[in-house]
């Protein structure tokens, strides 16, 4: 079919794939309006596993925009999205998109208020691009990398202890989860190729339906 043709029906499957994978209960959450809605959704779930994905987009024409966009790690434009996922591969949650400009942590802050009691009854594994978590929210543990030491004129070598680095290796098999989540969503050529849809909720869509599509994928395997 020709391109016309093509866009036309995408924007009409949009809601039939959507609605499709709701009734199959393979949608991640995208928002909770308090806690406890939170944790009757995920009521069988004892650990969560947190992170952030980056995916390029479209150089924006606004100098603003150009700056919000900018990822300093990635060195391209990006949006960015939260990613909450089990130890059985499931993505339980996808946050809006976000500039890639924005930090992975004030990301999260911005959807998890810290005044409210969100992690209480969770075990969470973050990385360290969520530290100073354990000042904001409470949980049934934190489990996060050590850092290594900046170098210093007292510790001109700083390296990790040996149980540091054997405490840091056991929370990477289960952190590696996430990253394998991450890249079966990104399977989807949508999320892997610079975005140039300029419909403001495409883009939250694209990755919606992507997580769907892989926890459906996953569903069907157990």
């Amino acid at each position: 079919m020709n391109g016309s043709n093509a866009h036309t029906l995408l924007y009409k499957l949009f809601p039939v794939l959507i609605k499709t994978l709701d009734h199959l209960n393979v949608l991640p959450k995208t928002d909770f309006k308090n806690p406890e809605e939170m944790r009757e959704s995920f009521k069988d779930i004892d650990t969560l596993i947190i992170d952030a994905t980056e995916r390029a987009v479209q150089r924006p024409q606004d100098e603003e925009e150009q700056t919000a966009h900018y990822s300093g790690k990635k060195k391209k434009h990006t949006y960015k999205n939260t990613i909450i996922a089990s130890l059985d591969f499931i993505v339980l949650y996808v946050g809006i998109t976000f500039p890639g400009k924005n930090h992975d942590f004030g990301i999260f802050k911005k959807e998890f208020n810290p005044n409210f009691n969100w992690f209480s009854t969770f075990n969470i594994l973050i990385d360290l691009g969520y530290i100073g978590f354990e000042k904001y929210y409470q949980a049934n543990s934190i489990l996060i990398p050590h850092k290594k030491p900046k170098k210093s004129k007292n510790n001109p070598a700083p390296e990790l202890t040996k149980i540091q680095k054997d405490e840091n290796k056991e929370m990477s098999k289960k952190r590696v989860i996430v990253e394998n989540v991450i890249g079966g969503m990104k399977r989807y050529r949508s999320l892997i190729e610079r975005f140039r849809n300029h419909i403001s909720y495409v883009k939250d869509i694209t990755i919606l339906i992507a997580s769907g599509v892989w926890n459906f994928n996953v569903a069907n395997r157990t």
